[in-house]
C-alpha cells in the first residue's frame, strides 16, 4: 500500500491532472477487486502507475475531461494502455458495482446543494403566496369599506326624511266640542254626555244681536281636554246704538262687538263729510238684529261747467278774475235783456248733485256793471242772484236729479256775468260719463 499526495490548498492542480487522479482511483479500485488468477505484474504495474500520476481529486466526467483524459493516457504511454486492458477485463458485476459507488460519492455532494436549494425556494414560494393573499385580503377590506361608505352616502341624500311624531299623551276627561250657536239647555246635555258634571258650567250672558240663549263663546275652546271647570258666554238681547254720524270704520268695529254683521252701502251726498254713517236700516234703541244695513257718504267727484258740452247757448270757457282773486277755470256768459235774456243749456242726464261757485262781474269790466243771474233745473228756479262790480255772490246749490240745467244773464248795461270756478259734483261714475260727452 501508498499514501496519496496531499494537495495543498495554495496549488490547485490542473485539469488533465484531475482527470489523472480520477483515473488512478478507479484503477486502484478494481485491482482491488482482481481475482486470485490475476497477473502479479498487472498490480505491480498498476502499483506503479499509480504512484508516479500524483494526486487524486475527484473530478465529475464530462466531454472535455473525456477529451483530457485521452490526452493523457496518450502521454502516459503503453503502460496505461495496458492497465485499460485489463481493467476492461474484470468482471461485469464488480465493475458496475464499484463504478456505481463511485459516482454516488462523487455526485452526493452536487445533489445535497440541489436539494438545500429546491428547499429554500420552496420555502420562497411559501412565503410570497402568503404574502400575496394577505395583501389581497386588506385589499378587498379596503374597497369594501370604500363601497360601504358610498352607498351610505348615497341612501343619506336619496333616501326620505324620517320625522318622527311623539304620541299625544293621554289625559283625563274627554275632548271639548265646539259649542258655539246651540242654545244653553243643549250646549249643557252635550256636555254631560261627554262624561263631565254640570256643576262644573259656568254661564256668562253678554250683550249680543240677534237671538238670545245661544252659546258665543266657550272655554276651553273646541278639542281642548277638560281638565277643570267649564265657562259659556250666552247672548243677550241687545238693543241698536246710535251710529249716525260716525265713521265708517267706527260703526262698524261697534257692531262687530255686538256679534253683528254690518252691510255697507255708499252715496253721495254733499252735506256729509266723505265716510260717515248717513244712516242705518234699524233705529237707535230698537233691537239689534244679527245683520245691519249701514249708509255711508262716498267720496264724489267734481267737473267744471266750463268743461261739459253746452247743448246751447252764449257762454265760453275764459280764465276770469273777481274782485281781485283767479280763476282759471271759469264760464263768461253774455247777458240780454229781462224780455230777452242770454241764456246757457247744459245736459245733465240726472248724474249731478250740486252745483257750486261764485258768480260775479269781471275786474277787467266796467266798474259800474252788474248782472242778473237765474239758474233753473227742469224749468225749476234755483237760483236768483244779482252781482255787482267787485261784490261776487257765491253760490252752492243742488241739482239732483236734474235732466236740464239752464243760466239765464240779464244786464240793462250790456255787462257779461262771470262764473268763477263753476263745479257740478256728483258719484265718481256718473261724472266720469259726463266727461266723456265733451
Amino acid at each position: 500500500m501508498w499514501s496519496e499526495p496531499v494537495c495543498s490548498d495554495s496549488v490547485k492542480p490542473s485539469r488533465s491532472a484531475q482527470l489523472s487522479a480520477v483515473v488512478s482511483r478507479g484503477r486502484r479500485m478494481m485491482m482491488s477487486d482482481q481475482p486470485a488468477g490475476s497477473s502479479p505484474d498487472a498490480k505491480g504495474r498498476g502499483a506503479q502507475q499509480a504512484r508516479s500520476d500524483g494526486p487524486i481529486l475527484p473530478v465529475r466526467p464530462g466531454k472535455e475531461d473525456s477529451q483530457q483524459h485521452a490526452s493523457v493516457a496518450d502521454v502516459q504511454g503503453s503502460d496505461t494502455t495496458q492497465i485499460v486492458e485489463q481493467s476492461t477485463s474484470v468482471s461485469g458485476s464488480a465493475t458496475k458495482e464499484r463504478k456505481r459507488k463511485f459516482w454516488s460519492v462523487n455526485r452526493s455532494g452536487g445533489v445535497g446543494k440541489k436539494a438545500k436549494t429546491r428547499t429554500a425556494l420552496r420555502k420562497i414560494s411559501l412565503a410570497a403566496f402568503a404574502l400575496w393573499t394577505v395583501s389581497c385580503l386588506a385589499l378587498g377590506v379596503i374597497l369594501g369599506w370604500g363601497v360601504h361608505d358610498r352607498v351610505q352616502a348615497g341612501r343619506t341624500t336619496a333616501g326620505p326624511s324620517v320625522i318622527e311624531i311623539p304620541a299625544l299623551e293621554q289625559s283625563d276627561g274627554f275632548a271639548m266640542p265646539d259649542l258655539r250657536g246651540l242654545p244653553l239647555p243643549d250646549a249643557k246635555q252635550v256636555i254631560v254626555d261627554g262624561g263631565a258634571d254640570v256643576d262644573l258650567i259656568d254661564v256668562l250672558e253678554v250683550e249680543w244681536g240677534g237671538q238670545a240663549g245661544l252659546v258665543i263663546s266657550q272655554d276651553p275652546v273646541s278639542g281642548e281636554q277638560v281638565a277643570a271647570r267649564i265657562q259659556l258666554q250666552v247672548s243677550k238681547q241687545a238693543t241698536m246704538p246710535d251710529l249716525v254720524g260716525m265713521s265708517e270704520l267706527e260703526a262698524v268695529d261697534r257692531l262687530k262687538t255686538l256679534g253683528v254683521e254690518a252691510v255697507v252701502e255708499q252715496r253721495f251726498d254733499l252735506a256729509a263729510r266723505t265716510g260717515t254713517v248717513l244712516e242705518a236700516s234699524v233705529s237707535a234703541g230698537e233691537v239689534l238684529p244679527a245683520v245691519v244695513n249701514l249708509v255711508v257718504a262716498q267720496p264724489g267727484a267734481a267737473v267744471y261747467l266750463a268743461q261739459l258740452k253746452m247743448a246751447d247757448g252764449g257762454c265760453s270757457g275764459r280764465d276770469g278774475r273777481i274782485n281781485g282773486r283767479g280763476y282759471p277755470n271759469s264760464t263768461e256768459c253774455r247777458s240780454g235783456t229781462s224780455q230777452n235774456p242770454s241764456t246757457g243749456v247744459w245736459l245733465l242726464d240726472r248724474k249731478v248733485h250740486q252745483l257750486t261757485g261764485v258768480i260775479g262781474v269781471d275786474d277787467r269790466g266796467k266798474v259800474d256793471a252788474a248782472v242778473q243771474v237765474i239758474i233753473t233745473g227742469d224749468g225749476k228756479e234755483l237760483v236768483n242772484a244779482t252781482a255787482t262790480y267787485a261784490n261776487p255772490v257765491e253760490v252752492s246749490v243742488s241739482v239732483k236729479d236734474v235732466l236740464r240745467l239752464e243760466i239765464a244773464v240779464i244786464s240793462e248795461k250790456q255787462s257779461s256775468a262771470m262764473l268763477g270756478d263753476m263745479l257740478v259734483k256728483g258719484i265718481p261714475e256718473e261724472i266720469e260719463t259726463l266727461e266723456k260727452r265733451r
